[in-house]
């Protein structure tokens, strides 16, 4: 029930362009995504590159265009 809970939040805040709330999800999903096994590894490589990407690879302006 957690899960299905977290999932309809993300949406949620996909919906309402809440970017600051995806990235906090993202961080909760990327945890466990790495949890979960061999099977979604590639989604929790692709959680921690986008994190990287807003917080360290763009420039702020482009990150603040990704959020």
């Amino acid at each position: 029930m957690n899960m299905a809970l977290l999932l309809r939040n993300f949406a949620d805040a996909g919906r309402e362009g809440d970017g600051e709330r995806l990235l906090r999800r993202i961080k909760f999903f990327m945890l466990h995504f790495f949890q979960d096994g061999s099977g979604s590894t590639q989604y929790c490589l692709e959680a921690l590159y986008r994190m990287f990407q807003v917080n360290t690879l763009l420039t702020p302006r482009e990150a603040q265009r990704m959020v």
